[in-house]
Order: C-alpha cells, then structure tokens, then sequence
C-alpha cells in the first residue's frame, strides 16, 4: 500500500528547511522575529511604560558590556573587535545623550550611571552630579559614585 501523499511530504519537509533557508527565503519557515535594534531600546528608554524603561536600560547595558570585552587590544584582528568599535561609537552619539536624560527617572536612573561610567562620558559628569545634588537614595547614590570614579580614572593618563 503506498503512503498518502501528505505523510510523505510531512516526512520530506524537515530535510527541505536547510535548502529552503539557503536561498533566500528565509521568512518561509521562521516567524517574525521581534524588533531588537538600538532605536526600539532608545525609543523605549524615553517611553512612558516603566518595565519596557527598565528591560531598555538593561539591555543596552548588557550590549554595552559585551562591547567592551570585544574591543580588547588582543583582539583587534576580530571581526567582532571592528563591530564593537561601531557599537561603541553609536553608543556615544545616541545612547549617552539618552541617559543624561533619563537620569531623572527613579527606575533607569542607576543603570543609566552605570552606562555612563561604563562609557567614561566626560558629557554626563554634569549631569551625574546634579543628581547626586538631590540627594538621591542611596543606592542610586553608589551608581552614581561609582560612574563618577570610572570617568575620574578613565581620564587620568
């Protein structure tokens, strides 16, 4: 008796996805996948829901620290030494700013000194100790110490 047609290409299609995903058709088999870029990240950073603020600010820090151990000088002959560079200098034209502002933000605002030090921003020193000016609690008060003596000591020479 000879299979139905159906059980033979339920059976075929798994074999098939490789090929099917090598030559470009690559939304045949996978669903969407969700918006991960650097702008969604900001535009949420400055949004008004304070979870998606929150889940933001860690995850750029995340990215921001993977950066960091890519850019490495044993590593300069990577690929990933040359894309974290471009991460980082995308991160001070647009992500730095970002955080400035979102310093006045009770739930942000100790990752965001945390990205800030991270980046050794001499832009955000200003504004880190205008925040600690406002006698913020004290937690947030050691992220922002913290940032501050990550940018002292990333200037001295």
């Amino acid at each position: 008796m000879k299979p139905p047609l159906r059980f033979s290409l339920l059976l075929v299609l798994p074999l098939l996805a490789p090929v099917l995903m090598a030559s470009g058709s690559r939304y045949l088999l996978t669903p969407d996948s969700p918006d991960t870029s650097l702008d969604r990240y900001l535009a949420d950073l400055n949004g008004t829901d304070r979870s998606d603020r929150l889940f933001a600010a860690r995850e750029l820090k995340s990215r921001l620290k993977k950066a960091l151990r890519d850019v490495k000088p044993s590593r300069q002959a990577s690929l990933a030494y040359a894309e974290s560079q471009a991460i980082l200098g995308d991160f001070q034209q647009m992500v730095v700013p970002a955080c400035v502002q979102a310093l006045d933000l009770a739930n942000v605002a100790p990752v965001c000194a945390d990205i800030l030090g991270l980046m050794e921003s001499r832009e955000a020193i200003p504004a880190l100790r205008a925040s600690l000016k406002s006698s913020p609690p004290p937690r947030l008060y050691r992220h922002i110490n913290r940032a501050l003596k990550r940018i002292a000591q990333g200037e001295a020479p």
